[in-house]
């Protein structure tokens, strides 16, 4: 087999509703059930919804004896896609949402090499988006969103 590793990584999830209510279902009844419908509004969703930026990173290609076992396989693909998945702004919107007290000082302007003003619009976007959805799935989609944030810190 020849594995690379591919991270692919959205400035929003055009699914993250989606994804959250399942969270949500999981988390509170112990089941998600689809309906016939749930899988092709999901596939339309990502192909068609709003991603913003949008970055691919390939890993390194993948070479191990044939003593390796799956789970050294999946840890070694994991780190790979965790050091290649590049962060967004809301990202850290999410991660200071759900932190709010870690003092982190972060110049998102810098890091993401945009003005103050743009990073401030799109952090008004990402909290107009979060408004759209449910009270009670906002926890879920937050965390989806600054997950990537928290794997890279630890």
């Amino acid at each position: 087999m020849h594995i690379v590793p591919v991270a692919i990584s959205y400035g929003l999830d055009p699914c993250d509703e989606y994804k959250a209510a399942e969270l949500f279902s999981l988390d509170t009844v112990g089941k998600f059930e689809k309906d016939e419908n749930s899988d092709i509004q999901s596939i339309l969703a990502g192909m068609i919804g709003d991603k913003g930026d949008i970055h691919v990173a390939f890993g390194e290609p993948l070479h191990f004896d044939n003593e390796v076992t799956e789970e050294e396989v999946a840890a070694v693909i994991d780190a790979q896609i965790i050091e290649n998945y590049h962060l967004h702004p809301s990202n850290y919107f999410a991660f200071f949402e759900l932190k709010p007290d870690l003092e982190i000082n972060i110049d998102l302007s810098k890091v993401f090499n945009k003005t103050e003003a743009e990073i401030e619009q799109l952090k008004v976007n990402f909290d107009v988006r979060l408004g759209q959805i449910p009270a009670k799935l906002r926890p879920y989609l937050l965390a989806m969103y600054a997950n990537p944030v928290i794997a890279k810190s630890v």
